[in-house]
């Protein structure tokens, strides 16, 4: 059986855990191998990628900007993001996806309309970035960003669009929440807490809270918005759609995206009880 090689999660991680269930949902007939890689032999798994049986690579994070770098062919999203979480060898060539982007988009709920809606992304980190071009993509009114001076984003947005605002002080984060129904924090508790010193922006508000760092266990800011009575989510959903757009960018099958998604949330939940 081909392998798709999760690389830096270990067996019976979550989302090792969600990919099981996503081959076993969309019968796609591929083995999931955990590896935690260091620099010579991620080299040595894409050059005998063909000869060990690999089919396709996955990271999460560690290694998106590698994955990149090494592919033939990029996706539309991968050359947005300048990133790619996932590289499937196909007839010899390398092909490159952003299936994070594209689940981060399918996760969010139906009343969520980004077209007419501005979104606020606190954090740098990947997820940030993969989401901001996501947003972009899908045609994002506004996009307030909160992020630490020098990061990715500042250089970024250097020549960006009225669409596109750096949020330099507490005032201008309460005007953003005003101005948005979205909130995406891809930051840990501890960056989170550097850039935000406390909660009080989400009192009055309407938004509806994304928190990609966080664990099903929740996160200080997702029981901060449950508090004030906001809809709150954590990572499950995303990387549940991410798995699902994963392989069906590997071995694309005849299920919808979202009935593949309804089977592995109710398949991992219900065991879990």
């Amino acid at each position: 059986m081909e392998k798709l090689v999760l690389i830096g999660e270990k067996e019976g991680s979550a989302l090792a855990n969600i990919f099981e269930k996503a081959t076993e949902v969309l019968d796609c007939p591929l083995e999931i191998v955990c590896e935690d890689l260091d620099e010579g032999t991620f080299d040595d798994l894409l050059k005998d990628m063909e000869q060990n049986n690999v089919r396709a690579v996955f990271s999460d994070t560690c290694y998106s900007g590698e994955l990149f770098l090494k592919a033939d062919f990029l996706s539309r999203q991968s050359k947005g993001c300048s990133s790619a979480d996932l590289l499937v060898l196909d007839r010899g060539r390398l092909y490159g996806y952003s299936p994070f982007a594209q689940g981060f988009i399918l996760s969010l709920p139906e009343y969520i309309n980004v077209k007419n809606d501005g979104a606020i992304l606190i954090g740098n980190a990947k997820e940030a970035r993969s989401a901001y071009w996501a947003l972009k993509d899908e045609g994002a009114k506004k996009i307030y960003i909160l992020c630490k001076e020098g990061d990715y984003f500042e250089e970024l947005l250097q020549d960006a669009t009225e669409r596109e605002v750096l949020i330099k002080s507490g005032e201008e984060l309460l005007e953003a929440c005003q101005n948005s129904a979205l909130l995406v924090s891809a930051s840990g508790e501890k960056e989170f807490r550097e850039l935000v010193t406390d909660f009080e922006f989400l009192k009055e508000t309407k938004l509806t809270v994304v928190d990609l760092a966080a664990d099903p266990k929740g996160s200080d800011l997702i029981r901060e918005a449950k508090r004030n009575s906001l809809l709150a989510f954590d990572c499950v959903n995303a990387q549940i759609y991410t798995a699902v757009c994963a392989l069906l960018s590997i071995d694309p099958g005849a299920v919808t995206k979202e009935a593949a998604f309804e089977k592995i949330y109710g398949g991992l939940f219900s065991e879990n009880e």
